[in-house]
């Protein structure tokens, strides 16, 4: 996903330097997430239909914001992505993300494309149906 995030932000957007690294621990925020929204789907997905926050809620009532400073880091403006589907791989997810997110402002491709976003984690969870969770989060340190 690093070097998927490096190669959009050279193609489309307008960094000087488009580097990002992955850290560990915010790797466990993204893994941890995505491993709620695949347990607890029902509640924090699909009862929320509509609703332009859904899947960013944890179970525990916690924002993406919340979870990436416990994890001692300063979170972006827009802090975290999520996909989800049949069997998604991670360039489908990131597809979405970039091209097909006009119901949340495009937000989702903003934040890829974001060169202050300079620390990223990554998750995946496998859930019901096939359905696979991928989650990524930001931070500025």
């Amino acid at each position: 996903m690093r070097d998927q995030i490096i190669q959009v932000r050279r193609d489309l957007g307008k960094c000087a330097d488009p580097s990002v690294r992955i850290d560990s621990r915010l790797s466990g925020a993204a893994r941890a997430h995505s491993a709620d929204l695949a347990k607890n789907y029902a509640t924090l997905i699909d009862a929320k239909a509509g609703d332009p926050n859904r899947g960013h809620y944890g179970s525990d009532g916690s924002l993406p914001a919340d979870r990436i400073r416990a994890r001692g880091f300063t979170p972006a403006r827009r802090p975290e992505n999520w996909s989800y589907g049949t069997n998604q791989t991670l360039a489908q997810a990131m597809d979405n993300w970039l091209y097909h997110d006009e119901a949340s402002n495009w937000g989702h491709r903003d934040a890829i494309l974001n060169c202050e976003y300079r620390v990223i984690g990554v998750g995946r969870a496998s859930g019901h149906n096939n359905r696979v969770y991928w989650v990524q989060v930001f931070a500025l340190r």
